[in-house]
């Protein structure tokens, strides 16, 4: 178990060295340390580490920008280390910082992420007394809180991993209709990986459903989601490249090949309209059109494929062969060789 838990921890070390030199929370230094220690000895005892990361994130307080993270990074510590009783106490000494009315918003997040917690470490019966009891406060009012549909969404995944579908379908279907939660603050697992922690889908509430249908093999239902998205987001083009993303993702694998690339062609043709609107255009450009390549192999196709990431690649060169942006147009035009089984392109990749 421990061994399993580290392993994500690696992964978390990794992904908050790659975001900058600036801390991320009060503790940062102590918990940074103890995941430098943990990542080259899995049975290290860093708890005096933990704690004192912990001690300065309390000291801090919620008025830190970085409180939530910190409270997260400390509970995470504490369950690599076993102490789960300790993880528990993290959380209810932040929400204890948190009962003034004025942010009543970071204590929902903190609910949000004890339940997450619970959640990944199979604590159900916890999670979802956290989880209706919030929901049971929400119900009473006339607008519902930001992370409503979150909460309810958490506990529909609840009820489905109990083996209650239809009341998870219920919970799930109660949503339609709101917008995809504002998760803006809230630092909880989204990495989804087999095995690995049970993690919620939150989500755009009709794309959650679709997910939900098409893990119980309900694909004519899931289809019609994400069809109907489409159609009612004709006059949204941002909601409509959403839209059209996720149909395509579905097409892929319960669709015809020629139906999966002619979507996939009007996703590419919204992101290019969007050039002058989207600051991560090179990058989601760039995604898109491997995409493209990828459902042209599949349909027989390989020849545009290889025009379409040969072209990338040229566009990448004048950044240099060792940039990034070169580096990844080389790797996707060699997986792609290789998906097309042309092998002898993959023997020569200095091009």
């Amino acid at each position: 178990m421990r061994a399993a838990c580290l392993i994500f921890v690696g992964f978390l070390f990794a992904a908050g060295t790659n975001a900058g030199t600036t801390p991320r929370n009060a503790g940062s230094k102590y918990f940074d340390q103890a995941d430098r220690i943990l990542t080259n000895n899995w049975n290290a005892n860093v708890t005096a580490l933990a704690e004192a990361g912990w001690a300065a994130v309390r000291t801090a307080g919620p008025a830190d920008p970085g409180f939530l993270d910190g409270v997260y990074t400390a509970a995470r510590l504490f369950r690599v280390l076993g102490r789960d009783l300790k993880v528990e106490s993290v959380y209810a000494q932040a929400m204890t910082a948190c009962e003034d009315s004025a942010l009543d918003v970071m204590r929902a997040r903190l609910r949000l992420m004890l339940a997450h917690e619970l959640i990944g470490q199979r604590e159900n019966v916890k999670a979802e007394d956290i989880l209706r009891s919030v929901l049971s406060s929400e119900e009473r009012l006339s607008h519902k809180g930001v992370l409503y549909v979150a909460f309810v969404q958490s506990l529909a995944f609840v009820r489905e991993q109990e083996g209650d579908l239809d009341e998870a379908e219920r919970l799930y279907k109660t949503t339609l209709g709101y917008a995809a939660p504002d998760l803006t603050g809230v630092v909880i697992n989204r990495l989804i990986a087999t095995p690995g922690p049970p993690v919620p889908p939150i989500g755009e509430p009709r794309a959650t459903l679709a997910g939900f249908y098409l893990t119980h093999d309900r694909t004519t239902e899931a289809e019609h989601l994400y069809r109907e998205a489409v159609e009612q987001a004709a006059l949204d083009s941002t909601a409509r490249l959403d839209a059209l993303r996720q149909l395509s993702g579905f097409l892929a694998f319960s669709g015809s090949k020629e139906e999966t690339l002619a979507t996939e062609r009007q996703v590419v043709s919204l992101v290019e309209a969007q050039r002058d609107r989207n600051p991560d255009f090179p990058r989601a450009i760039a995604y898109e059109r491997n995409a493209l390549a990828e459902r042209l192999t599949e349909a027989g196709h390989e020849a545009e494929a290889k025009t379409i990431l040969e072209e990338d690649l040229i566009h990448a060169d004048p950044k240099g062969r060792e940039s990034p942006e070169y580096q990844g147009a080389l790797s996707w035009l060699l997986h792609n060789r290789i998906q097309a089984k042309e092998y002898d392109a993959c023997s020569s990749p200095n091009r």
